[in-house]
């Protein structure tokens, strides 16, 4: 049985930290978000990505977090590794990604077990985290939310600025 929905730590990361990640980030290989590796699907999801390393300092950040939430909310999921860190860009047209959840058929005995988002910016309206019980979950800049992937979740559209955040899922054996 699972007893948190989530676990996330306020502002963990600075302004200047998180305003450092966006600048580094390479946007110059950013594309329009696909559902999984399949179509795209505008009346599900609209917003831009880009990939970045799963070893790159986010990534790491990322990881980090997500080991320490498995353990803490006592998921105590197995755990092998987390893939590329999707660096997403919703913009203030109404970018949004409607109820979903983060797990996909297993591939090779394994699947997403782990989803993690880090706020990075917070000069946009709009835009709020929501889970099915929970609504406007993540907030603060620097912030970050860990959940098992097969919770179900939503972005709600951005009606003005831009709305910045790092997405990262950590891998395990399928569930059984």
């Amino acid at each position: 049985m699972i007893k948190y929905t989530y676990w996330k730590w306020d502002a963990v990361l600075s302004r200047e930290q998180c305003d450092l990640i966006i600048e580094s980030t390479d946007w110059s290989a950013i594309k329009e978000a696909q559902i999984g590796d399949y179509e795209l699907k505008t009346s599900v999801r609209k917003t831009d990505v880009v990939w970045s390393p799963n070893l790159s300092v986010i990534g790491c950040v990322c990881n980090s977090y997500a080991i320490a939430a498995n353990r803490l909310a006592g998921w105590d999921f197995e755990l092998i590794y987390n893939e590329q860190v999707q660096m997403s860009k919703y913009k203030d047209d109404g970018d949004f990604y409607d109820w979903h959840i983060d797990v996909a058929p297993p591939v090779n005995e394994t699947q997403r077990k782990l989803s993690v988002s880090i706020l990075l910016n917070d000069n946009f309206e709009g835009g709020e985290f929501d889970f099915d019980l929970e609504k406007d979950v993540l907030k603060k800049v620097g912030s970050v939310l860990v959940f098992p992937s097969f919770v179900r979740h939503r972005v709600r559209p951005v009606t003005k600025g831009t709305r910045y955040t790092a997405v990262n899922w950590i891998v395990g054996d399928k569930f059984r």
